[in-house]
């Protein structure tokens, strides 16, 4: 019986190096933050003469080059000196105060059984380690945002801004999507908390075009995308905020349908469904970056799905501490409507006119553990 690989077609070549178009992927060089590039540079160039810098939040829409500026300047900036070194977390990934100081021991090369320790004995090492070591180690958490969810930032970075490090000292780069996320920390976190803020806005459309046409340069062989595709693709992102890192995962994912198709070129039909792949999920992908009365209205939803405005508005204003007015409520409901997880429509009631009808787009199990959960 032959291999079931065996009967893949593969007599046309799409790809000339894919790895331009991977998540983790970081240019040469960066087009359109020059701005944001020059500011963290700015910052950071004092550890070079071993003196204090500041600690960095940089905040901005998905998709508008945060996490591959950041990691951009800390590659160049462990080439150029061995005075420093740095470890890139993501916090979807990482989200407990255990597990970051994990990865921190080990970056300070500080051996932990494999059986696994308390986590304050963990920290109890890092303690006795920071002061002989003879770099300064950069912490960048990625998706800050999600250890505000699990309740686990400020503790975390109580460990890392108060400890008694001898000479030494961690330089904190969180990244969120959220501007505000910082005044959800605990007072005492916040007043030790120096930080240069930078933000990063939303490519414009242009930006975006040429963006990708650069990327199909390196990554696809000479003119097997068609011109269409990039204009889509173009139009895919400056729909969803100007996320780039939406239309570069689509525009991998119609080569490799071009490729199962054994196509001489990658065609409008191929990104259409790779869109559409992309489309089916993201919805769940807005869950983790909502707010907390954006939370708790899915909350209620998924309890009571198919509830008219007016009923939600009351459960959700007895189930939070400081609900918003009505109008911000609706502005709310929007939001999510926005983001394809609930479905509102409008409906005649009686005597009082129109209401909405609020529903979920997603099913219910899908978002439970996600909202109801808290995780």
């Amino acid at each position: 019986m032959p291999n079931i690989f065996s009967s893949k077609p593969s007599e046309n070549q799409i790809f000339k190096d894919e790895r331009y178009l991977y998540p983790e992927f970081i240019p040469e060089k960066l087009c359109y933050r020059d701005v944001q590039l020059d500011t963290l540079v700015g910052i950071l160039n004092p550890v070079l003469s071993n003196k204090k810098v500041l600690n960095i939040f940089i905040h901005g829409p998905t998709g508008s080059g945060k996490t591959v500026t950041m990691r951009f300047v800390l590659k160049e900036l462990e080439s150029y000196s061995d005075r420093v070194k740095s470890l890139y977390l993501n916090c979807f990934e990482f989200n407990t105060r255990h597990s970051i100081l994990s990865q921190i021991a080990t970056l300070l090369k500080i051996p932990l059984p494999r059986r696994g320790i308390a986590t304050d004995e963990v920290y109890s090492k890092i303690l006795q380690q920071m002061k002989k070591i003879d770099f300064t180690p950069i912490i960048f958490l990625d998706e800050f945002d999600r250890l505000i969810d699990a309740n686990e930032a400020s503790s975390l970075l109580y460990d890392l801004l108060r400890g008694d490090y001898g000479m030494k000292s961690f330089i904190l780069a969180l990244i969120s999507n959220k501007k505000e996320i910082i005044a959800e920390l605990d007072a005492r976190v916040k007043s030790s908390f120096m930080y240069e803020e930078i933000e990063f806005p939303a490519y414009e459309p242009q930006q975006i075009k040429q963006l990708l046409k650069e990327r199909i340069e390196y990554a696809f062989l000479p003119n097997v995308v068609e011109p269409d595709v990039i204009d889509v693709t173009s139009g895919f992102s400056a729909k969803h905020n100007g996320d780039v890192r939406l239309a570069i995962e689509s525009l991998l994912k119609a080569g490799r349908n071009a490729e199962n198709d054994n196509s001489k070129k990658v065609k409008l039909e191929h990104l259409r469904k790779a869109i559409d792949s992309i489309q089916q999920r993201l919805p769940l992908k807005h869950i983790p970056l909502l707010d907390g009365n954006e939370k708790a209205i899915l909350k209620i939803l998924v309890s009571n799905d198919g509830i008219y405005s007016g009923n939600l508005f009351k459960s959700y204003r007895s189930s939070v501490k400081n609900p918003l007015t009505q109008r911000g409520f609706r502005t709310k409901l929007d939001s999510l409507e926005n983001k394809n997880l609930i479905n509102l429509t409008l409906k005649e009631k009686g005597l009082r006119g129109k209401t909405r009808l609020v529903t979920l787009n997603i099913h219910r199990d899908e978002i439970e553990k996600l909202v109801k959960g808290g995780k």
